[in-house]
């Protein structure tokens, strides 16, 4: 779960992040948005939300990955490795970027949140009603590209930033005189009960560890993790044929992980879940938030993790407990806080030469730091 920007008017918008909750009401303009996502980003060691320009650098944020920039386009198929231009900028600036991908296939992204759109003969097919309104803007670019309804439409897991705004693609169903597909897993299903969701449940559910189904020609896969770290129901979605990988939240491509790897729910299972990812066969990553994906990204990210791992390790070795279980700290909790907060430190200096550049570094890696701590026990 990660930040919602709605930058429409008149809108009722909730930010989420770990242990906050910031709700606004009212009339929402688009230039108060640097801003609120900055609410959202409250640095690890709890400073000042004024520190705004110090999160990027000077040049501004380093590509993760070598890709090639491009404008985006409806007509243009992207190729494996390019990605979008300004694409922070677009976001801010309240724009809805549409991608296409293969001949019937397109990313959209709105409000820092993407999801992938499949134009049948008959219908189109929804990876995600991804929520807080921003499925408007999805509705209006599918509609600049045909005029057929949705017809299917996927809840990749149960979080409701990403699923939220389906009673929009089921008004416009009815509308069409269509009945609507929402197909998930039975892990999702689970999931949206034991949360008490008001959301509708699925109408066809899919076996969560692996299973496939049909949507026109294109056959649709899911593989689900023995141990899913950013959610009980978090799996991977593969339109076979269009060589497209949807999953939300693991990893951001061309950014580091916002905050506690994307909203995670632990560390343990993180990496493993990224091996599987790379090990299967897609060509272009929906990923649910930052740029088009490639498996690039995702080694980007297992190269990432082992740094940071190993960044913690050595922080841990200088930050022996005995320096900080001593008197003048008052008492044991204290003594614990400052021993952490060395690691932290340690670490961030640590990486800061060869990640310090990266889109997050600053704002996200503590939150990251402290999980990997939190796993090891």
């Amino acid at each position: 779960m990660q930040p919602i920007i709605d930058a429409s008017i008149n809108k009722s918008v909730t930010f989420f992040k770990p242990k906050l909750i910031i709700h606004l009401k009212g009339n929402l303009m688009k230039k108060m948005i640097g801003t609120l996502l900055v609410l959202c980003t409250i640095g690890a060691n709890a400073q000042s939300t004024q520190r705004t320009a110090s999160y990027m650098p000077e040049g501004g944020y380093a590509s993760t990955i070598k890709s090639e920039f491009i404008k985006p386009s409806l007509q243009k198929q992207l190729q494996v490795g390019q990605k979008i231009e300004h694409l922070t900028k677009r976001n801010f600036a309240g724009e809805t970027t549409v991608q296409r991908l293969t001949e019937r296939s397109y990313w959209v992204q709105t409000g820092f949140y993407n999801t992938v759109f499949y134009v049948g003969h008959q219908g189109v097919l929804v990876m995600d009603p991804i929520g807080y309104g921003s499925s408007v803007s999805v509705l209006k670019a599918i509609q600049s590209i045909t005029d057929k309804p949705v017809t299917a439409v996927i809840y990749s897991h149960h979080h409701e930033d990403h699923i939220g705004d389906i009673g929009l693609y089921i008004k416009q169903a009815k509308k069409a005189s269509v009945n609507l597909r929402i197909i998930a897993t039975y892990a999702t299903a689970a999931a949206m009960r034991a949360g008490g969701s008001e959301l509708p449940q699925p109408t066809e559910k899919l076996n969560f560890l692996s299973d496939s189904t049909t949507f026109e020609n294109l056959t649709i896969k899911v593989e689900g993790f023995a141990t899913a770290a950013h959610s009980s129901d978090a799996a991977v979605w593969l339109l076979e044929q269009e060589k497209i990988a949807h999953i939300p939240d693991l990893l951001n491509p061309n950014q580091l992980p916002y905050l506690g790897f994307g909203g995670s729910e632990t560390y343990v299972g993180y990496k493993e879940n990224l091996q599987a990812l790379d090990k299967m066969q897609w060509k272009y990553l929906s990923a649910g938030h930052g740029n088009i994906g490639s498996h690039g990204d995702v080694k980007f990210m297992l190269n990432y993790l082992d740094d940071l791992e190993s960044a913690i390790q050595a922080a841990s070795k200088a930050s022996p407990f005995e320096d900080f279980f001593i008197a003048k700290f008052n008492n044991h909790q204290a003594s614990a806080h400052e021993m952490q907060e060395s690691i932290i430190n340690k670490t961030m200096d640590s990486l800061r030469g060869k990640y310090g550049e990266f889109y997050g570094f600053e704002a996200s890696v503590p939150y990251q730091i402290r999980m990997v701590l939190d796993s090891w026990g």
